[in-house]
């Protein structure tokens, strides 16, 4: 609901304060998902951009509208839709303060209110860490410690000495103490020599090291998801790169996504908003290019004033540049990987994009797989007897109309 509001335009039943208080509390939120490494997958519906975040071991899912001029109809009832407004920005508000302070970070977090004027969003927050309280009972710990020992050893010097037979009994006391350790620490030696020699047989009888993997109980049962090793972090897909947005590309969702899979350098043109890492698009240091414009030759053609379409000549493309469609980032984030960019380039037909949370169940249509593959015996060998049938009834329908046309000759003849 507050992303739904922080998307409406300002009138007489949605006022301007309210949208901004939505926006701000979402921009909040975000930054949290970016700094916890909390989201998990999105999704490109016709409803909206669908988010799906790990947060605190609960799945959250929520769906974001697409950043068009919203018309606000008057069949709606908006006095009943901001009363709910009025307690989720509360509502929210109080989880953004847990969630900050629960990583160790200042709430609410610095607001530019310059850059947000200059369309910054997320590069208008400046997220700051908790400090310690001064004069806390950690930090004064030590000095009263250092103060309790500087004063007992000034006034060690004016006590008097202790007794020498109650010193001698104390001496002997200690001998006999460390002659019982020794004799324990000897029988202990003897014990941990036989534990090591029976921890090298039974390593020596430990198997490989292979990830166990999940088969269905019964035969036709789902497909259970396989483990895979923990050395590949999803959280830093994009930490390597260096991304550059072309302006007729959808800034704010793209701009999260990469935040929040590690990337830190991300530069858009100069028309998209404050907050870029560069507006120069020649910067050396991109590594990728998004754009979403169709492919037109170097030289102007006819009717060549179309500002969305890109002259992709050679002079254009950047030597070393990866040059891919908004669809790439969706895709490589829902299975964890870097796709292959030559399947995303411009002007290429993308794959379908499929919903990540969807889980394929066995012997349902599996849209990644060929249909040729997915066809039973019984549905092979219906579709090829349809296909003798339908042989059948073609040749018939010639004999027919071979008939008709010799009935006509002879109508003719006489």
């Amino acid at each position: 609901m507050l992303f739904l509001f922080a998307h409406l335009p300002a009138t007489s039943a949605v006022p301007a304060r309210m949208i901004a208080r939505c926006e701000r509390l979402c921009l909040e939120f975000q930054h949290y998902l970016i700094v916890s490494r909390s989201l998990r997958k999105s999704f490109l519906s016709i409803k909206g951009i669908y988010y799906q975040a790990r947060i605190q071991g609960e799945d959250v899912l929520w769906v974001v509208p697409y950043k068009f001029n919203q018309r606000v109809v008057g069949d709606v009832d908006f006095r009943i839709m901001g009363t709910f407004v009025e307690f989720y920005m509360t509502l929210l508000g109080f989880v953004n303060f847990r969630l900050y302070t629960s990583i160790g970070l200042k709430y609410p977090p610095q607001f530019d209110q310059r850059k947000d004027e200059k369309a910054a969003e997320l590069g208008a927050f400046t997220l700051e860490g908790t400090n310690p309280v001064a004069g806390g009972p950690d930090e004064r710990r030590p000095q009263l410690l250092a103060e309790g020992g500087a004063t007992g050893t000034e006034s060690a010097s004016s006590l008097p000495g202790p007794d020498p037979k109650v010193q001698a009994e104390v001496n002997k006391v200690i001998r006999e103490l460390k002659q019982d350790e020794s004799a324990e620490t000897a029988a202990s030696r003897d014990v941990t020599v036989s534990e090591d020699a029976a921890a090298d047989d039974a390593e020596e009888e430990r198997p490989t090291e292979t990830i166990d993997k999940f088969e269905p109980a019964a035969p036709g049962g789902d497909i259970l998801p396989q483990p895979s090793s923990g050395g590949h972090d999803p959280s830093t897909l994009f930490a390597h790169c260096t991304f550059f947005l072309s302006r007729e590309v959808p800034r704010q969702p793209i701009e999260f996504l990469l935040r929040a899979f590690g990337c830190k350098r991300i530069g858009w043109d100069a028309v998209l908003g404050d907050g870029a890492f560069t507006h120069n698009e020649l910067d050396p240091s991109i590594t990728h290019q998004i754009v979403d414009r169709p492919l037109a030759p170097a030289a102007g053609g006819e009717g060549d004033d179309n500002q969305t379409s890109q002259r992709l000549g050679p002079n254009r493309r950047v030597p070393g540049r990866i040059y891919v469609q908004p669809q790439w980032v969706w895709d490589s984030v829902n299975d964890e990987e870097l796709k292959r960019p030559d399947l995303y380039a411009p002007g290429a037909q993308l794959p379908p994009h499929l919903s990540p949370f969807v889980r394929n169940v066995q012997g349902q249509y599996d849209p990644t797989v060929p249909l040729e593959e997915q066809e039973t015996e019984a549905e092979a060998l219906e579709a090829s007897l349809a296909q003798n049938g339908d042989g059948e009834a073609g040749a018939d329908e010639d004999r027919e109309d071979g008939g008709a046309e010799r009935d006509h000759g002879m109508d003719r003849l006489l």
